[in-house]
């Protein structure tokens, strides 16, 4: 058996029980061939990059599992058959990820973005030597 990580778009008008049946899906199939979901992620309804049927927003959930290639093959074909989601991919990963992904992580827990060179103000600590002209 192999580690997965599946990453899958929901229509935004699907509410929260449309949207744990189709984990149920994915679940059951696991189950079926002998796997289990190890970690599971809901990222929340975010904009896309780019709209899909004209649809600019979608439910983001990301699901790391380990079970048998032949599952990978009934999920994608459960998913391309269910018309409420949009979008899937699936990785073959090493090992489970112990911590959680960055876009799973609270905003005050990701690192801050790096100053550009423009912003950055370098001050000597001579906070008056130009306002008297004398130095």
């Amino acid at each position: 058996m192999s580690f997965y990580e599946l990453t899958y778009l929901i229509k935004p008008e699907v509410d929260a029980e449309g949207r744990d049946a189709i984990k149920g899906i994915v679940a059951d199939v696991v189950a079926a061939n002998g796997g289990a979901i190890a970690k599971e992620e809901n990222w929340g309804l975010r904009e896309m990059a780019y709209p899909i049927a004209k649809i600019n927003r979608a439910f983001y959930i990301h699901l790391v599992f380990e079970t048998s290639g032949q599952a990978i093959a009934e999920i994608e074909r459960r998913l391309r058959l269910n018309e409420q989601v949009l979008r899937f991919m699936h990785v073959q990963i090493d090992a489970i990820p112990e911590e959680a992904s960055p876009l799973a992580r609270p905003a005050d827990v990701r690192p801050a973005p790096k100053a550009s060179d423009e912003e950055v103000v370098e001050d000597d600590g001579d906070e008056d030597s130009d306002e008297d002209g004398e130095d």
